[in-house]
């Protein structure tokens, strides 16, 4: 089953109108892997990018971010 498949068949009524997320250890992925934390910070950023696209692609309204560093 793809994800567009899954996300059709949910219930409208049952999908969530707000999702928070918390990003926290970018840095330390990037360090862990010898990669400056700058490069972390960069891939988070681009997951996040990812994420708020699909969100946005399955009408999700409202998204609040919490990103630490």
């Amino acid at each position: 089953m793809s994800k567009k498949d899954i996300v059709s068949s949910v219930d409208a009524a049952a999908k969530p109108r707000h999702i928070g997320f918390i990003m926290d250890g970018n840095g330390r992925w990037a360090n862990k892997r010898g990669m400056p934390r700058e490069f972390g910070h960069s891939h988070g950023a681009a997951t996040f990018k990812r994420i708020a696209r699909y969100c946005e692609s399955i009408g999700l309204r409202y998204m609040t971010v919490y990103a630490f560093s």
